[in-house]
């Protein structure tokens, strides 16, 4: 669960980063939640996967953000982080990953 901290952080770092007046958007930025689970027959488990997206946010804003939707697969019953597709990095078992071998792999458990 340390790295879903991450999500935070990187969340409290561009607030901090307006606030100070280092970027100033254009646009207020939205950050947007969302969630759904899913039983996968094929790994045994409920996952739930949780996204957070940002909007109103401009590329050339400084903010070094390789997406603006982060998502978290986690397994509903023990609690586990399974995989985490941060703004900028990418988990799985809580080690860093190739970002798109970790997309691949939360499509594969929410769809199978």
């Amino acid at each position: 669960m340390a790295r879903s901290l991450s999500v935070a952080q990187q969340l409290g770092a561009l607030a901090n980063s307006v606030r100070s007046k280092k970027i100033t958007p254009v646009l207020p930025i939205t950050v947007n939640k969302s969630s759904s689970n899913h039983y996968s027959p094929k790994f045994g488990k409920c996952f739930v996967r949780v996204a957070y997206t940002l909007t109103n946010l401009e590329t050339d804003s400084g903010a070094h953000l390789d997406r603006t939707t982060s998502i978290l697969l986690v397994d509903a019953f023990e609690g586990g982080l399974y995989a985490d597709l941060d703004f900028s990095k990418c988990y799985m078992g809580g080690k860093p990953a190739d970002c798109a071998e970790t997309e691949r792999n939360i499509d594969d458990a929410m769809n199978n």
